[in-house]
């Protein structure tokens, strides 16, 4: 399978799943299938899939206006075949089981905080799909493993996060995944902060 990249300029520009594959398939002559946004995390490239709506609002979180690496695997190599619009995307890591983010609450990310401080954050989410043995647990950066709490709340859910800071300052990002079971679904989650006193 072939990989390629795409410099995305301006991921503000960006709303959804189908603008990026539309701008790629514009500029590339190429179809895009999976998704992935290349980032630096631990001082190491990482790529990230991008499968879904909140995915894209995420990414356009973290970057802002700077550009960002796509990579991507293509349907076709040739763009002049016979187009009859992108089929629905295969990428969603659990389709019966996605999320919307209700709010946020707790930390904002960038803050500057000190040495070994009490931390909390908090997501009410509204889940699509199937309900059973939820967890929340960081799956990169500086809380790697650590879980979450999850409760419900009737229709929403609240998952929330209370941890200390590292006793070193400098800057701090982790990145958190809901599962069902063993299986992650829905957007990633950031928590980012920098250790300033």
């Amino acid at each position: 399978m072939s990989i390629f990249s795409y410099k995305l300029q301006s991921p503000s520009l960006i709303n959804s799943i189908d603008d990026l594959k539309l701008l790629i398939s514009s500029s590339c002559k190429q179809i895009p299938d999976k998704l992935f946004a290349l980032m630096l995390h631990s001082n190491k490239n990482t790529a990230f899939r991008l499968c879904c709506q909140d995915d894209i609002q995420a990414l356009k979180q973290v970057c802002k206006s700077n550009s960002i690496s796509i990579l991507y695997t293509a349907k076709s190599p040739d763009i002049s075949m016979p187009f009859k619009g992108f089929e629905q995307s295969p990428l969603t890591s659990f389709p019966a089981a996605d999320f919307t983010i209700i709010s946020i609450q707790g930390l904002e990310d960038g803050s500057d905080i000190g040495k070994n401080s009490d931390i909390a954050k908090s997501w009410k989410i509204k889940i699509i799909g199937n309900h059973e043995n939820l967890t929340f647990r960081c799956i990169e950066g500086e809380y790697f493993g650590v879980r979450g709490q999850v409760l419900n709340e009737g229709q929403n859910v609240v998952i929330s996060i209370v941890l200390k800071s590292p006793g070193n300052k400098g800057w701090c990002s982790s990145m958190w995944r809901m599962f069902t079971g063993e299986k992650a679904f829905g957007p990633f989650l950031w928590m980012e902060f920098n250790v300033a006193s």
